[in-house]
Parts: C-alpha cells; sequence; structure tokens
C-alpha cells in the first residue's frame, strides 16, 4: 500500500479521514500546511497528512531508539573538535520521519480546545509535540518551548530544530555527583522519600558502586524502625558486600553511630518511607535526623509517581533541606518527562537515576544524556 496522502481544511478532518481509510492503528508519517493557489483567491489552505497502515510501520521502540541516538549524535557534534558535521541534519531527518499514531495525535488535538496558532501553523511541530507528550513532558512546557523557538525566527524546518527544543525544555535539569569531590572528612548521607519508591534498594546499590567501584569506606545505618525486616533487608545487603551496618532508632542512637562511622569515607543512611501526608511520621524522622550537622538529605522520588502526587511529596519533604534528587523506577513508566517539571518546582540538582532492581547494574550518574535517552529510549536503556 505505501505513503498515502491525505487533504482536509483542517489537522483534524485529515487525521479523521487516515483513521477511516487506514484504521484506529495507522501513523502519521508528516504533515504539511499546503497554501491556497493564487488562481484561487476565495479558497483556504488545506493541510496535508501523510499515513501508514500500522502493518508497514516500524515497532515504537526502534523509532524512539533512532531519535534518542540522533538527538544524543547532535549534541556530541556541538562538543570542540567533533568529527560528525552532519549530526544536525539526520537530528532533523528524525524528526521529520516521526511517525504519531493517530489515537493519540487525535487525543492531541482535543486537548484543551485544539493546539496552539504556532503548532497549527506549522505542522512539521506535531510530530516532535507528540513525542514529548507522550514522553510525560508536560504540554505547557512543549509549547512553551516551541513558541520561544518560533518567536526566534526560525523555521521549523530549520538544521538543528530538535536540539535547539530540546535544550530550551532540559533547562531546569541541573545534575551533580555528590560523592565525587574528594572530602576532608567523612560523607554522611541520609536519602529521605515516600513509601515504595526504592530508598533501601537504592542505598545498596550506590554502596556497591562506591565501595567495589571507587574503593571508598562505607557504611551504612538504619533508621528505618518501622516497616517490618528493614533492619535485616539492609544488614543482608551490607554483609554480602563486607560492609558494616548499624541501626539507629533513636536521636541518640544515630549519634553513636555516627560516631562509630567516623573513620569512613561515606555512610549511606536509610530512613522509614511514610506518606508525605503524615505530619506526625515526619516529625519522627526530624526529631531523629535534626541536629546532625554534617548529614546531608537526598530527595527519593519515583518517576511512576502521578505529577501532582510527585510535587506534593517533594514539596512536604522540603523540610529535609535535600541536596539532589534520586529519581527511581524509570523502567517501570514511559511517563518519565515529569523529571523534568519535577526539578523545576523544587529547584535541586539531579544526582542519581535508577532502571531496575538489579545491585549495582541498575543505577546511574545523572547526566542530560542519560536523561535524554531515558525520556526517548527502551525502558533501562541507559548508555
Amino acid at each position: 500500500m505505501g505513503v498515502r496522502n491525505y487533504k482536509a481544511k483542517s489537522i483534524a478532518e485529515a487525521v479523521r479521514k487516515v483513521k477511516a481509510d487506514l484504521g484506529s492503528d495507522a501513523m502519521i508519517l508528516s504533515t504539511r500546511q499546503v497554501p491556497k493557489g493564487f488562481k484561487n483567491p476565495y479558497g483556504s489552505d488545506m493541510f496535508e497528512v501523510s499515513a501508514l497502515s500500522a502493518q508497514e510501520a516500524p515497532p515504537a521502540g526502534e523509532r524512539d531508539q533512532a531519535f534518542a541516538d540522533a538527538l544524543l549524535s547532535g549534541a556530541a557534534s556541538s562538543r570542540p573538535g567533533s568529527q560528525a558535521p552532519a549530526a544536525s541534519e539526520v537530528c532533523w531527518q528524525a524528526l521529520q520521519s516521526e511517525l504519531v499514531g493517530i489515537r493519540e495525535l487525535l487525543a492531541l488535538l482535543n486537548i484543551g480546545g485544539g493546539l496552539p496558532d504556532t503548532i497549527l501553523q506549522h505542522p512539521q511541530w506535531l510530530g516532535l509535540y507528540a513525542r514529548l507528550v507522550r514522553a510525560g513532558v508536560s504540554g505547557q512546557r512543549v509549547r512553551s518551548a516551541i513558541q520561544h523557538f518560533s518567536e526566534a525566527g526560525a523555521p521549523p524546518d530549520a538544521a538543528g530544530a530538535a536540539q535547539q527544543i530540546m535544550t530550551e525544555i532540559l533547562k531546569p535539569i541541573v545534575t551533580c555527583d555528590p560523592f565525587a569531590a574528594a572530602a576532608s572528612g567523612p560523607q554522611f548521607a541520609a536519602f529521605v522519600g515516600p513509601t515504595g519508591v526504592g530508598k533501601t534498594t537504592t542505598i545498596a546499590k550506590l554502596a556497591a558502586e562506591l565501595s567495589l567501584k571507587a574503593k571508598k569506606r562505607v557504611g551504612l545505618i538504619s533508621v528505618d524502625s518501622f516497616r517490618i525486616g528493614a533492619v535485616e533487608q539492609l544488614k543482608t545487603y551490607a554483609a554480602i558486600m563486607g560492609l558494616p551496618c548499624l541501626p539507629a532508632f533513636s536521636h541518640q542512637d544515630l549519634r553513636l553511630a555516627v560516631e562509630k562511622m567516623a573513620r569512613l569515607d561515606i555512610i549511606l543512611i536509610d530512613t522509614a518511607g511514610h506518606s508525605h501526608l503524615d505530619e506526625e511520621r515526619m516529625q519522627q524522622l526530624q526529631a531523629v535526623l535534626g541536629g546532625h550537622g554534617p548529614i546531608a538529605s537526598h530527595l527519593v522520588l519515583s518517576t511512576a509517581t502521578n505529577r501532582l502526587d510527585l510535587q506534593e511529596a517533594a514539596t512536604r519533604f522540603a523540610v529535609f533541606s535535600p541536596c539532589s534528587y534520586v529519581f527511581t523506577k524509570l523502567d517501570e513508566t514511559r511517563q518519565r518527562g515529569v523529571i523534568i517539571d519535577q526539578a523545576e518546582t523544587l529547584r535541586l540538582p539531579i544526582s542519581f537515576i535508577t532502571t531496575g532492581q538489579k545491585v549495582p547494574e541498575d543505577i546511574h550518574p545523572a547526566t542530560r544524556q542519560t536523561i535524554l535517552r531515558q525520556l526517548f529510549g527502551t525502558p533501562g536503556g541507559v548508555s
């Protein structure tokens, strides 16, 4: 059958024609605005949509991975000494060959009464808009980035357009490695966050990375007195790695544990997970951790959490003055773009991301490249 073209007075009408002809699982290959002809001054602009049947379209995972690779190669080409001068063209070709599911495109056209004029006037933006919204980036952020790019006067088919849009969208992202710099004394890091986000497993992964690869002297402390078996779980990880592990169920216990581990390089502290709405438990944890000046807190959040709960949890846990985010469970959702909005809600750098249960393989230092690949790549695929 091959590529088929459909013309109509609006994109929505053209998409409905595709749906009627090729079915709900058809894929949109490209869209463009067709100006009215000079021989027909009373006519109107038309929109043309090119589509493929679902049987002829490549799998979504392959498209996502190719798009991520193109964006990353474009980013690499901007570095001094790069030998990839055509990367921006490759990037834009990947964008132009974007396939948008007809169901999601119809949904996008119906959100908030339709798409903004900037996108409707340049339908080439539809593929990128759909891909980013599908990846969990808020529609408002995507529209703002496209508007910013359009106001600069550059056409949507300019070389490197996708690169510039992604640069704008990723502006809130700042990354850090809290254990990279040499410290004069031991580093104490407490990991706080809601129930079920994977704090204990994350600490085990970090402990393995820091002790086995970075050759640091690492100790573990558990202040989780609420979850049955929490201390035993951490002790099991510690025993496998040959690391010391101490329980601390009160402010005094923690002070003594800190003193016993003062000769180590890094001490990782596991805390009790609880609802951010449970003010009593929040105060109890503050009482245990409070007053220990050297302890830095890191906020652990699951990307599988919906956007509003994620924002509220971050706001409530801000009382611990966290110095970085750790985002977990990226393998459990395709809506990973919530990371970008969250990084702006509570302005903290991102230190680590986790992509599975394997210890220590599934933890990665956060960089813009790994986050970009996670937005569009396959679940758990970090390079």
